[in-house]
């Protein structure tokens, strides 16, 4: 939390004594500070991606344990739920699905 605190009270500063003749130094603090709040977003989004990740190896992990998955369900399930498949076999198995509805 403090990495957003820090630039809010600058910008409040920059914004505050706009009027100042030493105005490229709140200029560039500005930048620093859009740069800074760009990062801890990134920073906060990648967090939030890698725990999604570990849960569901985490899941995965305890039903092999658990349930006594086999080496097929296991391939099937980390390519549909972590890895994602290729292209190919993933248009070969949408347009079997699409033929055997019609």
């Amino acid at each position: 939390m403090i990495i957003f605190e820090i630039p809010i009270v600058n910008i409040y500063f920059l914004i505050n004594y706009i009027k100042t003749p030493n105005i490229r130094v709140e200029i560039v603090t500005l930048a620093f500070n859009f740069t800074l709040i760009s990062f801890g977003f990134v920073t906060l989004l990648r967090t939030q991606s890698t725990k999604t990740k570990l849960s569901i190896l985490e899941q995965l992990e305890r039903d092999i344990i658990i349930h006594n998955i086999n080496e097929n369900d296991i391939k099937a399930r980390l390519q549909e739920e972590y890895l994602g498949q290729e292209i190919g076999e993933w248009l070969t198995v949408k347009l079997s699905l699409r033929r055997l509805c019609l």
